[in-house]
């Protein structure tokens, strides 16, 4: 890039120089985050009926050139929100690369509207370290949004790691209850899911 210029004193300026960017990677996505689930579930060789009425699947592809070496992703429902029923957001966080961390919500207050809105992402004391993968995950975050909302995320039980069984590829896949409140002081509660993929495992 380069680039000259007078400056308010009249020096001239000149710039040449390369810019490089770490972690840019375009990532794309969608979603269809509550879709009608029908059907059974096995479980140690009972057959469950999912109850259709209460239940929903958020389905959703991403696609992309390389991969993010980390990243905690919340897939939340709100309800019991006055004028916010059945509100929808996909919020991710990732490392920028450059010791601090990016943020981003895509929220859907009601059908047919997306916003999409920065985070940030503050991660509790509570914790739980794997004794397959060696990995501490955090089981606790607040997530603060540009439009003053406050979420508080909490994992319901410690152990929601899935892996192979080599343990070779790990992901944390965990039910969270959600409170919270808006600028307005109108209270939130809401329920989903963390996924969060922490770097390689270490082997005791």
């Amino acid at each position: 890039m380069s680039f000259t210029g007078v400056s308010a004193n009249n020096n001239i300026l000149s710039l040449c120089a390369n810019i490089e960017t770490e972690n840019a990677i375009l990532v794309n996505e969608w979603s269809v985050p509550a879709c009608k689930t029908i059907g059974t579930l096995n479980v140690n060789g009972t057959t469950v009926e999912v109850i259709s009425e209460s239940s929903l699947t958020w389905y959703d592809r991403q696609w992309q050139e390389g991969s993010a070496s980390e990243w905690t992703w919340f897939e939340l429902h709100l309800d019991s929100a006055p004028g916010y029923t059945g509100e929808k957001i996909s919020n991710w966080f990732y490392p920028s690369g450059f010791g601090t961390e990016r943020g981003f919500a895509t929220v859907r207050p009601e059908p047919g509207v997306n916003q999409v809105v920065a985070t940030h992402l503050i991660e509790g004391e509570r914790t739980w370290t794997s004794p397959a993968s060696n990995v501490t995950y955090h089981l606790d975050w607040t997530v603060e949004y540009a439009d003053g909302t406050v979420l508080n995320i909490s994992t319901i039980r410690e152990d929601q790691e899935l892996r192979d069984d080599n343990v070779t590829f790990i992901t944390y896949e965990g039910y969270v209850d959600v409170v919270g409140e808006r600028r307005n002081g109108d209270k939130i509660t809401g329920y989903g899911l963390v996924e969060i993929f922490a770097p390689a495992p270490v082997h005791k």
